[in-house]
């Protein structure tokens, strides 16, 4: 109660935004409520039996909702909306278009397409909710995939870094380093081509000329 009294002393636009909610919560309440009545009548007239008459509302404007809900999902997580706002778009005309037909207005569907579509929403929505869950199901597992991709890039980075760090501890020695053993050179000049060290960054982190660390690591490839 002081959480509420605080924000209306303090920020007006939640006064606003409470009463926004609580007016679309009671139309959406009463839409609901009236749809329903009209598509399980419908559904009643067209071949549902009585006692399963109400199902079909939910299927219809039920729908509606999932849609919208995995429409904000996709856009929240950066995914594709295309697919849950065209199957918001549908079953918005679908529901419209039996309100309308129990209505009797002058658009209602003629009785012999009636029956058709009632019996074809059922099977259709859930054909299309199963989709609409498995695409789900795939952006999720396919972020899972990207992130040991993304871990190993990073852990790759590290890797270079410690060893230019590595090789500019020891550019205090670079004029001792052509009186190394040739093997342990070859085995300097591999390790940092081999973590993708450049023989350029070599020439600049031990001091030597970019034609001496392009020799030695050509060198060590070729196992000379």
């Amino acid at each position: 109660m002081n959480f509420i009294k605080r924000n209306c002393k303090t920020k007006p636009r939640f006064i606003i935004s409470a009463i926004s909610l609580l007016l679309v919560t009671v139309s959406a309440a009463i839409a609901f409520t009236l749809s329903f009545n009209a598509l399980r009548a419908v559904a009643s007239e067209n071949g549902i039996p009585a006692h399963l008459a109400w199902l079909f509302p939910l299927a219809v404007d039920g729908f509606i909702l999932t849609a919208g809900l995995s429409s904000l999902r996709a856009s929240l997580y950066g995914e594709k909306t295309l697919y849950p706002v065209a199957l918001l778009v549908l079953f918005t005309s679908v529901s419209i278009a039996l309100n309308v037909t129990h209505g009797g207005g002058a658009w209602e569907i003629k009785p012999a397409y009636l029956s058709t579509i009632v019996a074809f929403v059922p099977p259709a929505a859930l054909c299309l909710s199963t989709e609409l869950w498995l695409s789900q199901v795939r952006g999720e597992l396919s972020d899972k995939d990207s992130a040991p991709t993304s871990q190993r890039v990073a852990e790759v980075e590290q890797e270079r870094d410690e060893l230019r760090a590595e090789l500019a501890q020891v550019a205090t020695l670079s004029p001792l380093l052509n009186k190394l053993p040739m093997q342990t050179r070859a085995e300097l000049y591999t390790i940092a081509d081999g973590n993708g060290v450049k023989p350029r960054e070599i020439a600049e982190v031990l001091r030597i000329s970019l034609a001496s660390a392009q020799h030695g690591v050509r060198a060590a490839n070729d196992g000379e």
